[in-house]
């Protein structure tokens, strides 16, 4: 049986986001409470190499995640990176939130 993490309630209480597995990644569903129909995928990563990290509701009809990216590289050798992103519940008006980054810089763009 698939596992699911990261559930959280939207804050009207009638929503319900969670990520679950998909082939190689990971999926953001929300799901309505008191629906009769499938969850909707909200986001989806490849699992190779980025990874959804988790999930928290901004407004009842957007959700801000976390994409977490390891990089391997010949010099460095793996170098994780982290960026948050904004999408609707059912996957639209996908936005970075995170700025463009090296090894010195933090930040997010609003």
């Amino acid at each position: 049986m698939p596992s699911v993490s990261d559930l959280r309630l939207s804050p009207d209480g009638k929503s319900l986001s969670y990520i679950g597995p998909n082939k190689h990644g990971d999926v953001v569903f929300v799901y309505d409470l008191g629906a009769h129909h499938a969850p909707v995928a909200a986001l989806v990563s490849s699992g190779s190499p980025d990874r959804l990290s988790g999930c928290s509701w901004v407004s009842n009809s957007r959700l801000v995640c976390e994409v977490s990216v390891s990089v391997k590289s010949a010099e460095y050798g793996v170098m994780p990176y982290t960026r948050m992103v904004a999408a609707d519940r059912n996957g639209g008006q996908l936005k970075v939130l995170s700025k463009e980054s090296n090894g010195y810089t933090r930040g997010y763009n609003l």
